[in-house]
């Protein structure tokens, strides 16, 4: 009996580390499909040396590898969504986080709130995200498709990625306290994957970078399986925070299933465009995976393969 329960504190852990291990085979499955029917990309001196960075830290920055013009015009193109309700996501209530809770918030400011744009809930919420990007924003389509992001997949990975979720969003300078996403916290749409950020201007110390502790990809599978968040203070004074700030042009890329946050802009308000690169489709399939034109599938040629765990939505007839 006193083994027993010397032994009940660990349960946790060990049921963590099956689901986690679980994941993982799926996980490599998933690799030897896309080897078989995917040709391997080459890859760049420059992607190879990024991905060495990747299993070194977890995070990298690739500096000015997209043009600055393309930048400018998809802020635009976010200007002009945000003005459009119907192509928001839900946009969350802050006020009505629980004290104590650092999760989600699973409570939606009304849709006549959100009609009257940015500046009538900017005090309310910490961000704002458009629904279907690659439909709605036609910069995005150019992005998402970068040949070096998928040369820095196959380098790291070990094969040819696909496009698994994009997310175009604002995230509002205001008053909010610190929760959720800015909090620590580990990425958990597929048990290894890259994120790759595209700020939309330069983003300095006060204008919500992206914070990351080095070598947390590398942690235990049963914390890999853990979902909460974490305070700020509880890591970022141990020496081991990165802080990546970037100018309008770079790229952050990073092993999200390590630990990592965004900071919160006191500066201006931050608009990045996310791009995931995975090896199968993300959380399971449980979830709505991006939407792509027929039109702009088409056109992608050789690239198509990026786009095989994506919606196609259909030609229209001309």
């Amino acid at each position: 009996m006193r083994d027993l329960l010397r032994r009940l504190p660990l349960l946790p852990q060990v049921a963590a580390t099956k689901r986690q291990a679980a994941a993982q085979g799926e996980w490599a499955l998933a690799r030897r499909r896309r080897r078989s029917t995917t040709p391997a990309l080459p890859v760049s001196a420059p992607a190879a040396q990024a991905a060495a960075d990747l299993r070194r830290n977890g995070v990298t920055v690739l500096r000015q590898v997209v043009p600055r013009a393309g930048v400018c015009s998809l802020l635009s193109e976010l200007d002009a969504q945000l003005d459009r309700p119907a192509v928001l996501q839900p946009v969350r209530d802050e006020t009505a986080r629980r004290p104590g809770y650092a999760g989600p918030v699973d409570v939606f400011l009304p849709d006549e709130v959100v009609r009257r744009g940015p500046d009538a809930y900017r005090s309310l919420t910490h961000h704002a995200v458009v629904a279907d990007p690659l439909l709605t924003c036609p910069s995005v389509v150019a992005f998402a498709f970068t040949p070096l992001f998928a040369e820095v997949a196959q380098a790291y990975l070990g094969c040819p990625p696909g496009i698994g979720g994009v997310n175009l969003r604002r995230t509002f300078v205001n008053a909010l306290p610190e929760a959720d996403i800015l909090f620590f916290h580990r990425d958990r749409n597929s048990p290894r994957f890259l994120k790759f950020f595209l700020y939309l201007h330069d983003v300095g110390p006060d204008g919500g970078g992206f914070c990351y502790i080095k070598g947390s990809q590398r942690a235990p599978l049963w914390q890999k399986d853990d979902g909460s968040r974490l305070p700020p203070a509880e890591l970022e004074d141990r020496g081991r925070s990165i802080l990546a700030v970037a100018s309008a042009g770079d790229v952050v890329v990073a092993d999200t299933t390590g630990l990592h946050r965004g900071t919160k802009p006191v500066v201006r308000d931050r608009s990045m465009l996310t791009i995931d690169l995975v090896l199968h489709p993300e959380f399971g399939g449980r979830f709505s995976a991006p939407a792509i034109s027929g039109t702009d599938h088409l056109a992608l040629g050789d690239a198509t393969y990026l786009a095989d765990f994506m919606r196609i939505q259909p030609v229209s007839p001309q």
